[in-house]
């Protein structure tokens, strides 16, 4: 993947937004979630929304000193930050000394039968629908 992106952003009201981003920089940019179309146009189904959710779980919502829910004191809208993942650990330390709790989770998780089935993807996927019509 190149380093430098150039981006578009069109919003469902019709602006759009160019800029240049670079891999190093927070995956949310005024509120998108850009995504590299070179990977997009060429991945499966399952694997667009594989990195779709991916994504989507880096958004979360910025607390304040307390722990509270923040939100924009003009707009009233929720603040978003970035949320990191849920598991980060080098193999060889799970393979020396065992899972965390946080690894046992996601090795779980991976033991356990998938949640959407391959084909519900099409079916789940309002765009889909539309080419089936």
């Amino acid at each position: 993947m190149p380093d430098i992106y150039q981006i578009t952003l069109t919003t469902q009201t019709g602006e759009t937004f160019t800029g240049k981003m670079s891999r190093r920089q927070p995956e949310l940019v005024n509120g998108f979630v850009p995504l590299a179309a070179d990977y997009c146009s060429q991945c499966s189904d399952l694997e667009f929304c594989a990195l779709v959710e991916h994504e989507l779980y880096h958004i979360a919502q910025a607390t304040d000193d307390f722990g509270a829910p923040k939100f924009n004191k003009e707009t009233g809208q929720p603040v978003l930050t970035l949320r990191g993942h849920d598991v980060e650990e080098f193999t060889g330390v799970v393979r020396r000394y065992g899972a965390s709790k946080e690894v046992q989770e996601l090795v779980d998780a991976a033991n356990a039968p998938a949640e959407v089935a391959h084909i519900d993807i099409a079916r789940s996927c309002g765009t889909c629908m539309l080419k089936l019509a």
